[in-house]
């Protein structure tokens, strides 16, 4: 019998903690990237410039081991260790 490829265990089984950890991983590499805070004129300060850049350099590990460990326990799926 043959075995599906990893991605296609991934997808079966771990889609939702996959798909969500390279989302997570994507959205805030795009946050990162186009991140500007507020001009120092302004008579307000926005959530995200008092927050910075700091959710999003916490949210870019965190969806990699998201991701990563869909993939890694549907690795072992696939070599027949879980």
């Amino acid at each position: 019998m043959k075995l599906p490829s990893t991605l296609a265990l991934v997808l079966r089984f771990y889609g939702f903690s996959f798909v969500g950890g390279l989302a997570v991983l994507v959205l805030s590499i795009v946050g990162l990237v186009n991140f500007t805070p507020d001009p120092p004129e302004l008579p307000y300060e926005s959530l995200v410039s008092m927050l910075g850049i700091w959710p999003y350099l916490i949210a870019m590990p965190l969806g990699t081991f998201m991701a990563g460990r869909a993939w890694l326990r549907a690795s072992a799926l696939r070599n027949g260790r879980g």
